[in-house]
């Protein structure tokens, strides 16, 4: 009998029997009782493993395609790792990064997993098809940058809804009566919900917002640039909305950059708000307006919150999301 066979049998997680062979803590009295009776009576021994020296945890990024959004994003994910290493690191805990390619399932069936004593999923780029693929995770886990939505997992990430709120409220308050989208082309989660708050708050700010306003762009600044010259040379200038809300920023300079080059003013012929404050967008002329989250934060509370998880099986169905800032730049005018 191994210890899923016997976890099944007694009707609780593999993971909680874990916790009582071990003698840690995050079980309760009466279910360690009833675990210690049942490993007693099925003769249970458990495999001798040689005794782990440092706590191992394991970072694993999961990477679809070229990594448009994990890895080309301005060190956006770059920073909520590194974050989440030196907090890990800081507990006492040896965190290890993995890039894993996302293809088939059987992606995970290739991790020892009982190496480690949790997992940080980095899921920015998991789509709804692959959400079930986590459950092959025999550790406790918490994903990282995308919601997981109708899904019972620990996740950490970014209040989306309120965030978009917060950009479109100020495009009301500077006086916009009509307001594009520059849509990612891209399949992610996060679009997503950003998506269905934009048409939700533009509604609500009394927001115009026509059928041939919404125009999809990649997620990489040169495609952007490219795929919005093209939308320019086909439609009337005069016939554009004033103001844009980009779902990032990568997105949202690549417009800029096809509006320069035909010639439009910004913010004076059109305006344009991002998501993500990344570095460029500071320095870039004109300066973006942007909804700032904080990577750091991001990183900190997923660490913070898998030590939750692997210390307490409650904290399996936690999710935790994180808000911003408006930061005002020179692409807005009131």
């Amino acid at each position: 009998m191994n210890i899923r066979e016997l976890a099944a049998e007694i009707g609780v997680s593999p993971a909680t029997v874990s916790i009582v062979l071990n003698d840690r803590p995050g079980v309760s009295d009466e279910t360690r009782k009833r675990i210690k009776e049942a490993i007693e009576e099925a003769g249970y021994v458990p495999a001798v493993r040689k005794k782990k020296t440092t706590h191992q945890i394991l970072l694993l990024k999961c990477v679809l395609g070229e990594g448009l959004l994990t890895e080309e994003n301005q060190g956006f994910v770059g920073m909520i790792v590194d974050a989440s290493m030196q907090t890990l690191t800081e507990k006492g805990y040896s965190p290890t990064l993995m890039r894993v390619q996302l293809g088939s399932e059987s992606v995970l069936e290739n991790i020892e997993f009982s190496k480690y004593e949790g997992v940080i999923v980095i899921a920015t780029e998991i789509r709804k098809e692959q959400f079930r693929m986590l459950e092959k995770i025999p550790i406790p886990f918490v994903c990282v940058d995308n919601m997981m939505p109708g899904m019972e997992y620990s996740c950490v990430g970014i209040d989306n809804e309120e965030n978009v709120r917060i950009a479109l409220e100020y495009a009301a308050e500077c006086g916009y009566k009509r307001i594009g989208y520059l849509k990612s082309s891209y399949d992610a989660q996060n679009f997503e919900d950003r998506a269905r708050a934009f048409y939700h708050f533009a509604e609500m700010y009394h927001l115009e917002v026509r059928e041939e306003d919404e125009i999809a762009l990649n997620s990489s600044m040169m495609k952007a640039y490219e795929e919005m010259k093209a939308y320019l040379d086909s439609h009337d200038k005069g016939n554009l909305p004033p103001c844009f809300f980009a779902d990032n920023d990568i997105i949202a300079l690549g417009a800029m950059k096809a509006f320069r080059h035909r010639d439009f003013e910004i913010p004076e012929d059109v305006a344009i708000v991002g998501f993500d404050d990344i570095p460029y967008s500071a320095v870039c002329s004109p300066s973006l307006t942007t909804v700032q989250v904080s990577r750091q934060l991001i990183g900190k509370v997923a660490a913070g919150q898998l030590i939750e998880r692997m210390q307490d099986e409650k904290y399996r169905k936690v999710k935790t999301r994180i808000s911003g800032d408006l930061i005002v730049r020179t692409s807005m005018k009131k």
